[in-house]
């Protein structure tokens, strides 16, 4: 799968999950245990940071669309895997 699709699958995941915190930090692990098919090796800290940046994307959008819907703690946990890829909260 590229990039692009694990995304759109992974928010996917997301947008139907009855818990949310859980399913991310799920999908945190999956993410950091992906391997290139291709090289055979994990994939690069970019990658996973461009992974969780666009779940963090959708995470935020659902907020401002779904008032009622407290996304609090599952962007907590998106934020913290980036910065422990060197990204930026």
């Amino acid at each position: 799968m590229t990039i692009e699709e694990l995304v759109k699958k992974y928010q996917s995941e997301l947008r139907i999950s009855q818990n949310k915190k859980a399913t991310v930090s799920e999908i945190v692990k999956r993410v950091n245990s992906l391997i290139d098919a291709e090289s055979k090796k994990p994939i690069s800290d970019e990658n996973k940071k461009r992974i969780l940046i666009e779940l963090r994307k959708e995470a935020l959008l659902e907020s401002q669309i779904c008032f009622a819907h407290d996304n609090k703690e599952h962007l907590e946990l998106l934020n913290k895997a980036i910065a422990t890829l060197g990204g930026k909260k």
